[in-house]
């Protein structure tokens, strides 16, 4: 999690709109007329004035424009959707803006906030109602069930706040638990962490927000939970890849499948989440503690009992938020990069440009690409080596960034003779890291400046 600051130019640059964030031969042609052959074709286009060269080249220029319209149109027919690259955009025009913006993920969710600021509520505030709709909407990447990493710059101190509301294990949590069983690292009672997305709304939401009633934050997110939702294209092609987990678990199979033509429900049609709405509902009313100590608490325990989870009451009573001052990190253009501790990939960034500080632009764009690789699997080797640092030392990387004298030597790793290597060891890796899903990301930035950059997660999703 990072933000990226400029001594040079710190203005938020937009425009004027206010609250709103794509030897021929010739073919016969009997049929067609009576000429019998070519020779009489061509006596009887000569005496029209028109050449018979002419007249062929027009006919080959005809078959081209077909089989080219062919050509397209039947590669648009059986193209195949890239789900990573080729969602559709935001409903809401692309600008620069002078007043408000944000960045979500769901389709209504952008305008969500900017009505929380309309109405007096600061960027923290929007934030929160953002990521509340965003959880309803893109349910397979985040939610109140998962975490979060949030920076938060204040611009009026001119600082940047990290918060880490990341999910954490159970007290009975250990490292043995999935030697036997690594799939139950990521199925499963015994892969749920005790979840901090709440709790890290309520402490940003204190410390930081609270120009609009929490309540109002969950109104919107409610109302879509007992409306209904449309399916999107990309929520439908993530449930075709769950479909077996959809319909082997009750609560999932009662918001995604069609019982009436047996299959999962497609683009166009609607979801429903009416527990999760009462569930909002008492949270907007009580606050957070409903779930981790108060009304919700054993409800959450004896659900989470049935899928043989280790989580207890007092895990759930004895969760934290994190809130520190950034990291910052200074580059020669004069700006700066402000990150929060490990577990948030934001020191790798920061060590990623670091290495590229100077290096970019190269003579030409095939250079440009391999310095920036190699610099990012320099950076990915040195990400092997982090952890949480409650339980890992990870001060080591925080040396290196710094450190000119370090950085100008991974710089000169990187040969301008397009070398490059697939040994992990020689990028400074233990061991090959694996692909992370159902993560999101919002920006929301107020009238004031203030900016708000959060990265939420469910992990694994479904």
């Amino acid at each position: 999690m990072v933000v990226m600051s400029s001594e040079h130019n710190s203005e938020f640059k937009s425009s004027d709109q206010e609250f709103a964030f794509l030897s021929s031969s010739m073919p016969r042609m009997d049929s067609y007329g009576n000429t019998e052959n070519s020779s009489n074709l061509e006596t009887l286009m000569q005496l029209e004035g028109f050449p018979l060269k002419f007249f062929l080249l027009l006919i080959l220029i005809t078959i081209v424009l077909i089989l080219v319209y062919y050509q397209k149109s039947h590669d648009a027919d059986h193209k195949i959707n890239d789900p990573e690259f080729q969602m559709s955009l935001s409903s809401m025009p692309m600008g620069l803006y002078n007043k408000v913006g944000i960045v979500s993920n769901g389709g209504p969710c952008s305008k969500i906030g900017v009505d929380i600021m309309s109405k007096g509520g600061n960027a923290v505030d929007a934030a929160i109602a953002t990521l509340l709709c965003d959880g309803v909407v893109c349910p397979e990447y985040l939610g109140i069930g998962g975490g979060f990493l949030m920076s938060i710059y204040n611009a009026t101190t001119k600082k940047v706040i990290t918060v880490n509301a990341r999910e954490t294990a159970p007290a009975a949590a250990s490292t043995s638990m999935f030697v036997k069983n690594p799939k139950k690292s990521l199925y499963g009672g015994l892969a749920v962490a005790v979840p901090g997305a709440l709790k890290g709304f309520s402490v940003v939401y204190k410390l930081y927000g609270g120009g609009v009633p929490w309540e109002s934050l969950f109104e919107p997110a409610i109302q879509l939970c007992e409306n209904g939702i449309d399916i999107s294209e990309r929520l439908e092609i993530n449930m075709r890849n769950s479909s077996d987990k959809i319909k082997n678990d009750p609560a999932l199979r009662e918001c995604f499948y069609d019982e009436e033509y047996s299959r999962l429900k497609k683009v166009g049609q609607i979801y429903k989440l009416p527990k999760l709405a009462e569930t909002l509902k008492i949270i907007a009313k009580e606050g957070v503690d409903a779930i981790y100590n108060g009304s919700l608490t054993s409800k959450v325990l004896k659900d989470l009992k049935k899928i043989k989870s280790i989580i207890t009451k007092e895990d759930l009573a004895n969760y934290d938020v994190e809130v520190k001052e950034s990291f910052p990190v200074n580059l020669k253009s004069g700006h700066t990069i402000h990150t929060g501790p490990p577990p948030s990939s934001g020191i790798i960034l920061a060590y990623i440009l670091r290495v590229l500080d100077g290096l970019l632009p190269a003579s030409n764009a095939g250079l440009d690409a391999h310095r920036m690789v190699e610099a990012f699997k320099f950076g990915y080797g040195e990400r092997t080596h982090l952890g949480d640092h409650k339980f890992v030392d990870v001060s080591e990387i925080y040396d290196k960034v710094k450190s000119d004298c370090y950085i100008n030597d991974i710089r000169s790793k990187i040969l301008d003779t397009y070398f490059t290597s697939s040994d992990p060891k020689y990028y400074g890796a233990d061991y090959h890291m694996s692909e992370n899903h159902g993560t999101a990301n919002i920006i929301v930035t107020d009238s004031m400046g203030n900016t708000v950059v959060c990265t939420s997660t469910l992990n694994t999703f479904l």
